[in-house]
């Protein structure tokens, strides 16, 4: 059996398979979420919304490199716990720019 030689070339769009798109694309959704909560918590809706808990839930399971966390990431090639602590830093860096002055 002959071994090719790695290819130098880029990856491109076309070369990642449609699987891993779509978890690629859940990843992406499920770290929008927890952002998009972290800057609608300091006025959360006036009744239940599906959507703001939704968003509640992937704030603090990515927080806490939940289990939701650890299977896009696994899906995705990638360390949770890296992921986990990449999204703390940024909250970290959102609150310390909300304080005044």
């Amino acid at each position: 059996m002959l071994m090719q030689e790695p290819s130098n070339a880029p990856i491109t769009s076309a070369d990642v398979l449609p699987e891993m798109k779509l978890v690629r694309a859940a990843l992406d959704l499920f770290i929008k979420d927890a952002i998009d909560y972290l800057t609608a918590c300091e006025r959360p809706p006036a009744k239940f919304n599906e959507l703001f808990h939704d968003q509640q839930q992937a704030f603090n399971d990515l927080c806490r490199c939940g289990r939701i966390t650890k299977r896009l990431a696994h899906l995705n090639d990638l360390d949770p716990h890296y992921i986990s602590e990449r999204f703390r830093r940024y909250v970290r860096r959102y609150y310390s720019e909300q304080q005044p002055g």
